[in-house]
Parts: C-alpha cells; sequence; structure tokens
C-alpha cells in the first residue's frame, strides 16, 4: 500500500469514527474513557443517597412507604435532574429518569428503600464512609449502588451524544424490600417496558427478581 492509500484509508478510518458519534454509534474506548471519568462524581451520589435511611415507615401524606424512602427518592430524581435528565415522580410511589425518544422503552428497575440495617456494622450504616476505598452503608449494594451505577451509565452515553432508538428509564421503586407495591402503582400509571432488567445487588450475577406469593391461613 502505497503512502497516498494509507493517507486516505487514514482519513476513511476518521471520518467513519466522527460519523458513527454524530449518529450514536460510540466506540468501546471512548465509553470507558467517560466511564472513568465519572467514578468519583458516581461514588459521592451513592455516598448522598446511602447517607438516607431508607427503612419503610408508616405512610404520611405524600410519603406511602415513609418520609425516608421518600426523600431518598427526591435524593435520587435530583440525582437525575443534576445530570440533565427528565424525570416523573408518581406521587411518592415510584419514580423514574428519563432519556431518549421514541413510541416504547427499556428500562433499569432498581429501588431506594432498605431493609433495617440490624447491629455489627463497622461503621455507621447510613454514614456512606468511605475508607480505603471501601464504602460502607445499608444499600450499597441493596439496591443504591448499582441503581445509581445504572443512572451513571446512561449519563455516560448522553454525553457521548449517543442516540437511542427507544427511550430509556432508569426506575427508582421505593418497595422491593416489603412487597411490591410501588411496582403495581407503576403499572396503573404507565405502561410497561418492552425490555429490563434488575441490577438488584451483586449485579451482573444477580439481574431479575424472582416471584413471590403471599399465602395466608
Amino acid at each position: 500500500m502505497g503512502q497516498r492509500d494509507k493517507e486516505q484509508t487514514s482519513n476513511e478510518q476518521k471520518n467513519n469514527e466522527q460519523e458513527s458519534k454524530v449518529q450514536g454509534v460510540l466506540t468501546e474506548q471512548a465509553i470507558w474513557e467517560q466511564v472513568d471519568a465519572l467514578e468519583e462524581p458516581l461514588i459521592e451520589a451513592v455516598r448522598r443517597l446511602v447517607r438516607i435511611d431508607s427503612v419503610e415507615t408508616p405512610a404520611k401524606p405524600g410519603a406511602p412507604f415513609g418520609p425516608g424512602v421518600k426523600q431518598a427518592l427526591d435524593e435520587a430524581l435530583a440525582l437525575g435532574r443534576e445530570l440533565g435528565f427528565s424525570t416523573v415522580d408518581l406521587d411518592g410511589h415510584i419514580g423514574y429518569v428519563e432519556y431518549g425518544q421514541g413510541e416504547d422503552y427499556v428500562c433499569a428497575m432498581g429501588h431506594v428503600d432498605v431493609v433495617p440495617p440490624g447491629d455489627g456494622w463497622r461503621q455507621p450504616p447510613f454514614s456512606g464512609t468511605l475508607i480505603d476505598g471501601t464504602l460502607y452503608g445499608r444499600g450499597v449494594l441493596d439496591n443504591k449502588g448499582p441503581i445509581l451505577a445504572c443512572l451513571y451509565g446512561l449519563y455516560a452515553l448522553k454525553e457521548l451524544g449517543y442516540v437511542p432508538s427507544h427511550r430509556i428509564r432508569i426506575i427508582f421503586g421505593c418497595d422491593e424490600e416489603t412487597g411490591f407495591e410501588d411496582l403495581r402503582y407503576y403499572l396503573e400509571k404507565e405502561e410497561p417496558p418492552v425490555y429490563g432488567f434488575t441490577p438488584d445487588c451483586k449485579f451482573l450475577v444477580v439481574y431479575a427478581e424472582r416471584g413471590r406469593a403471599v399465602v395466608r391461613i
């Protein structure tokens, strides 16, 4: 291959890459660089959310699963707005961040409510303490950390100019730990997604929720 052919091939590759970015088809390297740049903001976002005690308590006006859970939902949606997304709060039962256009949508479904912390913590369970690269707090794994990772993953794609063919939602449930009444309410108000996954706890190992049956005798 001559020098002129090499230059032409190089220019074609550059043009193809630029065209791909305009169309929202991104290189793997560009995605990883953007994700790496968001590591610290993501950690700080998780700490913000973990500092909220979002164990379910008796309902209050506007807070069907208790004030703590509502505060956590408000904080998650505030994070979404800070990243430039539109947000919807379905009467305190559940909420979501949305990106893109289209008739239907895909989603990542997580939750901001947590189980009671119990005893034996090395650090206060709602402190969001970070020591030597380890983040301590109820909800870091189940499920505030994973669902915020999805939010920041979507933000990375948005910042790189990705244009999805479907709307994308990051859904923040509020009653996963005690009964899924949030999802019942959601499906009364919204159409179901055409595809979704659940980054619950140890994602990628955990990517879905099992069914639940309640039997009263």
